[in-house]
C-alpha cells in the first residue's frame, strides 16, 4: 500500500477470501457456518465509480455482496479522483454506511504515480478497498474468514557512496542573435566540485564567460570582444563542535573591469 494510507499503509490483507472448505474457525467459535450460509449475510456494497474498473474489483473482493440500489447498501463508497502536481492522481474512497451501519464513515486516500501502470493503480486501488471495508465486515459473520496480516519492512540499509561525498555541477548557455549590419555572441560556463564531511568542507568553483559584438558601419566593421573568468577554492579543517579553521583563494581575470589577474 502507498503513503496514502496513513498508519494502516503497512496492513496486507492477505487471502481476504479463501472461501473453501479449509479456511479456521474464528477465536471461541467451534464451527464455521457453511459458506453460503455466510455470503447471505455478507455486507451490501454499492460502488460508486466512473473510472473504476468495477469488473476487476468485484473479481478482487469477493467477501462482499454487490447491489445496484443504492438505498439497499448497507455501504456506499463514492470513489473521486483529481490530478495531482507530480503527474499521478489522487483517489478519494469516501465510506458511506447506511441502514444497519449507518453510524460508520470513513476517508481513505490512494495516491498513484504518473509511472505506474493501469495493472498497478487497480490493484493499489484495490487495497485501499480492502482497508476501508474492514470496519463494515467486522460486523458480519463472515469476518471469521478474514485473515490479517502484517507486512514488516525491511531497515534501511547505509549504501556505500561511490563519490566519497563529492558533489559536481556542470552548467552552460550561449545566445546568439544577428542581422545583416550587427552580430552578438556570448557564451557562459561554469563547473564546481564540493565536498562536506564532519571533518571537512572543500569548495572549488571555476567559471568562464566571452561575448563577442560585430558592427558593419558603412563600409566599415568594428568588432568588440569581452571575456573574463574567475576561479575560487576554499577549504576547511574540524576543530570541534563549534570551531574551525581554513583557507580560502580567489583569482579573477576580465577585460571589461581592465584586470589582468586579480589574486
Amino acid at each position: 500500500m502507498r503513503k496514502s494510507l496513513g498508519a494502516a499503509g503497512a496492513l496486507v490483507i492477505a487471502s481476504l477470501l479463501a472461501l473453501g472448505p479449509a479456511g479456521r474457525p474464528a477465536f471461541g467459535q467451534a464451527v464455521t457456518p457453511d459458506i453460503d450460509e455466510l455470503k447471505k449475510t455478507a455486507i451490501k456494497v454499492f460502488l460508486d465509480c466512473d473510472s473504476c474498473d468495477l469488473d476487476f474489483i468485484k473479481t478482487e473482493i469477493t467477501f462482499v455482496n454487490y447491489v445496484r440500489d443504492r438505498l439497499e447498501a448497507q455501504v456506499h463508497i463514492l470513489i473521486t479522483t483529481q490530478a495531482t502536481g507530480g503527474g499521478g492522481r489522487e483517489y478519494t474512497l469516501t465510506f458511506i454506511g447506511q441502514n444497519e451501519c449507518q453510524d460508520l464513515r470513513d476517508v481513505h486516500k490512494y495516491f498513484s504515480s504518473k509511472t505506474d501502470t493501469e495493472d498497478e493503480i487497480r490493484r493499489g486501488l484495490v487495497k485501499a478497498l480492502k482497508l476501508g471495508l474492514m470496519s463494515y465486515v467486522g460486523r458480519t459473520p463472515i469476518a471469521c474468514r478474514i485473515a490479517v496480516d502484517y507486512a514488516k519492512p525491511e531497515a534501511a540499509r547505509a549504501g556505500r557512496d561511490r563519490w566519497d561525498s563529492w558533489v559536481f555541477s556542470l552548467s552552460g548557455d550561449a545566445y546568439l542573435s544577428g542581422e545583416e549590419s550587427y552580430q552578438s555572441h556570448m557564451g557562459y560556463g561554469s563547473f564546481s566540485a564540493n565536498r562536506v564531511t564532519l571533518e571537512s568542507k572543500v569548495r572549488l568553483g571555476l567559471s568562464v564567460d566571452r561575448a563577442r559584438q560585430k558592427y558593419v558601419i558603412d563600409e566599415d566593421t568594428i568588432t568588440g570582444t569581452s571575456s573574463s573568468w574567475q576561479a575560487s577554492g576554499l577549504f576547511v579543517k574540524s576543530l570541534g563542535e563549534h570551531w574551525s579553521a581554513g583557507v580560502s583563494l580567489d583569482v579573477e581575470s576580465s577585460l571589461y573591469s581592465n584586470i589582468d589577474l586579480g589574486l
